[in-house]
């Protein structure tokens, strides 16, 4: 801005100079017309005209100036409410995704922590009922074992050769098992109704028994150290088939 008042200055001081220079020339011809006696009128002095148009022109484009700033100031205003508004909705969408996704992780990995009695009884197994399957030489009982993780609920139906073969499988892998008491099997009696109810007993004792002592195994998948918050179904039936729905379907309840 100074250096266009500057150049303003010297355009019309050297304006007012060829004004002077012509008017200096119309003077001497008067000069000659006119008689000598009669004195020449001063002429009026030009700083300030020249200050009058240099504050015009610096009003002129300190005004232009406000307007431009004034003009960016509301396109930032504009640009700030747009970015203010536009933060916003991500927020709610990010929130809103993070809801879901904290629901979704809580859903898959449920906290051993949240309740006191999960730490102490993770695992919660149960033999409610037996039935009688098959006819003839074929006819056996089949135990329902209810099992339950945390908040996960599944049930299988088995006999009592498929405890037995457990049994003998994982005590040579986790030596801890073999001190277990497991019902022994049976030479007679074995289809009595009063001897399958108190096998019924003995089996759900012995399977409560065998999750207490995987729970604590160090050599054991399903220790908590290990598993943490990862202690579900899906790692009960990878630990063993025999909890496993669907495997070993040959009777009309689905397993045996």
């Amino acid at each position: 801005l100074d250096q266009e008042i500057q150049q303003l200055k010297q355009k019309i001081y050297e304006g007012d100079g060829g004004q002077k220079g012509n008017h200096g020339t119309l003077e001497e011809r008067l000069s000659h017309t006119t008689s000598p006696a009669s004195p020449t009128k001063p002429q009026p002095p030009a700083a300030p005209l020249v200050d009058d148009r240099i504050n015009a022109f610096i009003e002129q484009e300190v005004q232009r100036r406000l307007q431009n700033i004034h003009h960016k100031a509301e396109d930032n205003d504009v640009s700030l409410s747009w970015s203010t508004e536009s933060l916003k909705d991500n927020e709610r969408l990010n929130n809103g995704t993070v809801q879901r996704k904290l629901k979704y992780e809580r859903m898959v990995c449920r906290s051993l922590g949240a309740n006191p009695d999960d730490l102490k009884d993770p695992i919660k197994i149960s033999i409610p009922r037996y039935v009688l399957c098959g006819q003839g030489k074929d006819a056996h009982y089949e135990f329902e074992i209810k099992i339950t993780v945390l908040d996960e609920t599944w049930t299988v139906f088995r006999r009592y050769s498929r405890f037995r073969e457990m049994h003998k499988t994982l005590k040579l892998k986790y030596p801890e098992l073999a001190t277990l008491e497991f019902p022994p099997k049976k030479l007679f009696g074995n289809k009595d109704e009063r001897v399958i109810a108190e096998r019924r007993s003995h089996l759900e004792k012995y399977l409560r028994s065998f999750f207490s002592a995987m729970l604590k195994s160090p050599s054991s998948p399903l220790h908590l150290d290990k598993v943490g918050l990862t202690l579900s179904k899906h790692t009960i039936c990878e630990f063993s088939p025999f909890f496993r729905k669907g495997v070993f379907d040959y009777s009309s309840h689905g397993t045996s």
